[in-house]
């Protein structure tokens, strides 16, 4: 399988798509997508959808893909997924892009009441340590269902964030974890892998009762991105409906915030 998810980034990469949040390898692993490869086009599949627009690779492929939906377009669509040729469009979600680079300073009176909230926790905990989470233990899964609980209503796929932590996450494969403690206890998880043209912060985990804990892992989160990787956008993914996220997100100050669709055809 993790043949046929590099067979199939490849692809995206040759046909200059631009990486949704849902296309890297790691989430198509942990989301248990399976690549279908029919009439000369390839793509990715998992609860009966197309998750990204898929691609021809043979000069032999029909003009339009054997597909019916598409989950989530890219920010540069292929020619045929267009309303002028039978598909319909709603709208699915956000999807936010940050520079990194920009929690180095957050300088300007846009970044004030962040700047400011985020200090506060760790203001509060200076003896705080963030380090690398290899392996999960009792702390990890304690702190996942806590934060779950208080998210029932609100949470979208849990079995894929079960896999994200449970799944071993070896130097090289793709997925980083990291867990900020305070005197040995486990406050909060920051989870993010790789596509060819971002970084995904894939999630944001934290105990409750930690006031500005969720301002603070951010800004740890993105000081290490911009360290680690200079040139790179992170995608921040969307708000899942929810008026609160939104509006917190907006706070950070992202260089994009693109409208997301679902596309359906009808035959």
């Amino acid at each position: 399988m993790e043949k046929d998810y590099s067979t199939l980034t490849n692809l995206w990469k040759q046909s200059g798509l631009t990486a949704n949040f849902y296309m890297s390898p790691a989430y198509l692993a942990r989301a248990k997508a399976v690549v279908v490869d029919r009439d000369w086009w390839m793509w990715a599949e998992a609860d009966g959808w197309c998750i990204a627009p898929p691609v021809p690779y043979d000069l032999r492929a029909d003009p339009n893909p054997p597909v019916d939906s598409v989950w989530s377009d890219c920010r540069v669509n292929p020619a045929w997924l267009s309303e002028k040729d039978g598909w319909t469009r709603e709208f699915l979600d956000w999807e936010y892009l940050y520079d990194p680079q920009a929690f180095l300073d957050m300088k300007g009176k846009k970044w004030a009441t962040f700047r400011k909230n985020c200090r506060k926790w760790p203001r509060r905990n200076p003896e705080y340590i963030y380090c690398t989470l290899p392996q999960v233990d009792y702390q990890t899964f304690d702190l996942l269902a806590e934060w779950m609980l208080k998210r029932q209503n609100t949470v979208n796929d849990p079995d894929i964030i079960v896999n994200y932590l449970a799944e071993p996450a070896p130097p090289g494969s793709g997925v980083s974890r990291w867990g900020l403690y305070e005197k040995g206890r486990l406050v909060g998880v920051n989870i993010w892998d790789y596509s060819r043209n971002h970084v995904n912060y894939r999630f944001c985990l934290h105990r409750d009762g930690e006031p500005f804990v969720d301002e603070f892992m951010r800004v740890l989160f993105y000081a290490q991105q911009a360290r680690e990787f200079p040139s790179f956008v992170v995608n921040d993914g969307g708000t899942l409906g929810q008026a609160g996220l939104e509006a917190f997100k907006d706070k950070l100050n992202p260089i994009t915030k693109r409208m997301v669709f679902t596309w359906k055809r009808k035959r």
